[in-house]
């Protein structure tokens, strides 16, 4: 039969504890890696007349790269291209002849991320071919988008099917409180935009992905807050979620 349905929750400190929060459309972006590899030609830094400088060129890609989103992709398809490595170079006194940088590609949309991709690779053989250097772009292909298959109104998370749950419902059969389920933007924020998780590859294979957004800590330590929150874990997302009475008719009319 395989994979019928899942349901998937995340941690995220931008929420306030205790609540699960639920969103329409896509709420996580693919994530694909790229390398870029420069051969060019070394030659000491008093005669640079000689070669083929492989940092000029890498600067000149990572410039070119950032228009990519800018120039080329719809605004209202949120997309990301980042640079995040950049290594050349033994000495200060010598013109270095290899370079290599790595980045990351992010899109919501399957179509924005292969276009990214796409435009990754012609902007980098381009600008080889414009300077004389030779290029090796390697991609590494990773997590897709995801979309859950639920529908959000204001007080509910709605299967296609008609059924939904209630956090009054819950509560009052007996499961933890939590404070509220809340839409899928909050101060202008989405939920995870371009960050990325797999759970993409879910959805590849159920018929059906829902996604709730949960977070049950108690105070956010430091500037990032995924690895250091203090967790109340009496809040179990997925008991409530794979005990109410609507998603257990829903799996199953499914099955």
């Amino acid at each position: 039969m395989g994979l019928v349905s899942s349901s998937v929750a995340h941690l995220d400190r931008h929420y306030h504890p205790g609540t699960i929060v639920v969103s329409e459309g896509p709420v996580n972006a693919s994530s694909d890696n790229f390398a870029v590899e420069i051969i060019g030609q070394g030659a000491h830094g008093a005669r640079p007349h000689e070669s083929i400088d492989a940092v000029v060129v890498g600067s000149l890609m990572i410039m070119a790269l950032q228009t990519i989103v800018s120039r080329e992709v719809d605004p209202a398809r949120p997309s990301v291209v980042s640079v995040g490595q950049f290594h050349a170079g033994t000495a200060p006194n010598v013109v270095a002849g290899q370079a290599k940088l790595e980045g990351t590609v992010r899109a919501q949309d399957p179509a924005v991320r292969q276009q990214l991709l796409n435009s990754v690779r012609r902007i980098a053989e381009s600008i080889g071919q414009l300077h004389g250097a030779k290029i090796s772009v390697t991609v590494i292909e990773g997590t897709p988008p995801l979309t859950p298959d639920f529908i959000v109104d204001e007080d509910s998370a709605s299967y296609p099917s008609g059924g939904d749950y209630r956090l009054e419902q819950m509560q009052a059969e007996g499961y933890p409180a939590l404070l509220r389920i809340e839409r899928g933007r909050v101060k202008n924020r989405g939920i995870f935009g371009p960050m990325r998780l797999d759970y993409g590859f879910f959805k590849r294979q159920a018929r059906r992905t829902n996604y709730f957004l949960a977070r049950s800590g108690t105070q956010v330590v430091g500037a990032v807050g995924y690895t250091m929150d203090q967790v109340e874990h009496t809040v179990r997302v997925f008991e409530l979620i794979a005990l109410a009475d609507d998603v257990v008719r829903f799996l199953l009319v499914e099955l």
